[in-house]
Order: structure tokens, then sequence, then C-alpha cells
């Protein structure tokens, strides 16, 4: 993969989008930690946190990266969490890298190839996670991670509003007008989301990689490379 890095050596790496307020009695946050003003277990911490401890467990993840032969899936493992003063919930992540947010603002347009490499990785874990029975819900560039140490990894996080939407392989009921309209970014959502059904599985992700190739302001891309991308939904 081009490293969308590599023009931009001084780029400094941005932390995760979720803050909170930090209480004097809470310790210096460590390098991709995440904290919360909410001791609630129906929170987006706590929910993040149920995923992937549920369904992304490092075990399997490695089987499953076996089972189809790709070299890496960048879906994140849940290296710690917990509860300061039951009120304050934290999850500890791996260090995955720059958000893709922080490179578009940098340099503003990526290459046919790495939009196209970004996508198809992406792509990978949305597959992990359908097999897994589970939706992201939240595809946006500030969740997208790439790390251009050594091999470039990218990495989709932020699942937040991750959703078992086929427990034990019954597809749950399409309705709309629930109490969850608009969760998620409110450009990357699709219409079912807006409608407050945002749980419908794979509309949303034909929906997000539209918007997503769209959304880099990469120059025209060529019609079939358009083809053999969509060709992969």
């Amino acid at each position: 993969m081009e490293d969308p890095l590599a023009k931009k050596p001084s780029a400094q790496v941005r932390g995760k989008s979720k803050k909170a307020k930090r209480v004097s009695a809470v310790s210096p946050l460590e390098e991709g930690e995440e904290l919360t003003d909410t001791g609630t277990k129906d929170g987006r911490i706590f929910n993040e946190q149920n995923f992937l401890q549920r369904a992304a467990k490092p075990l399997s993840v490695d089987k499953w990266i076996k089972r189809t032969k790709v070299d890496f899936l960048g879906i994140p493992s849940c290296v710690g969490f917990g509860l300061h003063a039951d009120t304050h919930r934290f999850l500890i992540l791996p260090s995955m890298g720059q958000t893709l947010l922080s490179i578009l603002e940098d340099r503003g347009t990526l290459s046919e190839k790495v939009v196209l490499h970004i996508a198809c990785r992406i792509l990978d874990v949305l597959k992990f996670i359908h097999s897994s029975e589970y939706v992201h819900g939240d595809i946006n560039a500030e969740n997208v991670y790439i790390k251009s140490e050594g091999q470039p990894q990218v990495s989709l996080a932020g699942y937040s509003h991750a959703f078992r939407y086929c427990p034990g392989g019954q597809h749950v009921e399409y309705r709309q007008a629930s109490r969850i309209p608009h969760e998620g970014a409110v450009e990357y959502i699709s219409v079912d989301s807006h409608k407050g059904a945002g749980k419908c599985g794979p509309t949303i992700v034909v929906c997000s990689a539209n918007i997503f190739l769209n959304r880099f302001s990469v120059p025209v891309l060529e019609k079939n490379a358009v083809s053999q991308f969509i060709g992969l939904l």
C-alpha cells in the first residue's frame, strides 16, 4: 500500500475523538485510552467494550485471519478497561496510528490506489464483524486509523454504535421511527439510520462505502476502478 503519510513526515498523531472532563483523582490517560463520565451499563463506552469482548476476541480474530487467508485484519483488541469511582468508564486500546480525518486535513487528497486499498481493508473488517452478527454503525474518517511504520496498516475503530443485528442467525425486525434516529456521524450514516432503523446490516455498508469514496475528495476515479471496488460489496 502506498503510504499516505510519506509526504507528511511532520504530521502529528492525533488522539481519538471521544473526550470527556477529567477529574483530579484520575491519573493521566495512556496513549489510546478513552474516558467517559458515565458508569451506567448502557453508555457508548460500555457498548464498545461489550462488542470488543464478545465479537472481537483476539482468538476469534486470529482464527478468521487464518481461515480467510488475509495478512492483516484492522480491528483493535481491548487491552484493558475499568471504572473509576463508579462514575468514569474507560477503555485502553493499542495505538493504531493516525486518523484518516487528520491525514485528509493535512493532505487534502489521496491517490486512487490509497483510497481503494483503505476501502478494501475496511471491507475486510466489516466482513468479520458481520460474520459475528454485528454491524459497525458509525463508519467515518475519524474512526479509520492508518499506521505507517513498516507495512502500512488500516484499522477500523469506534464501535460505540455497534449492534448485534442478527442474533442466532435471526435478523432483527426492520422498524422505523424508533427511539434512536440519526446515530453516528450524520454525513455517513445510511438513510435507514436517519429513519431510526439503523440496524439493517448490509444497507449501511453499501451506503457508507459509496459516501466513503466521494468523501475523500480524490481526483475522478477511473470507471473500472470504481466497478472493481463495488464488485467487492
